[in-house]
């Protein structure tokens, strides 16, 4: 099973990543642009970037990955949302 771990700001999208790492598991990173912290590259099997209006981008990478699971981890500044 493969999962995708979409990454804003703080401590605990590093904290999943390094979790599923321990676990065996596949995870891939999608990090938020100017949210993420650039780590999460050095954790996931792979990582992509997105903008934070990107929805159609982020479900060509699900599809593309063929991930079955999906977790957000992270802040977004609210600055961010309603801009």
């Amino acid at each position: 099973m493969k999962y995708a771990v979409l990454c804003g700001n703080g401590r605990f999208p590093i904290l999943a990543l390094e979790q599923a790492r321990v676990l065996g598991h596949d995870a891939i990173a999608i990090g938020i642009e100017e949210e993420a912290s650039p780590e999460i590259e050095k954790l996931a099997s792979r990582t992509y970037w997105i903008s934070l209006g990107a929805l159609s981008r982020l479900i060509e990478i699900l599809k593309s990955e063929q991930c079955s699971e999906v977790m957000f981890c992270g802040q977004v500044k609210h600055t961010k949302i309603f801009c």
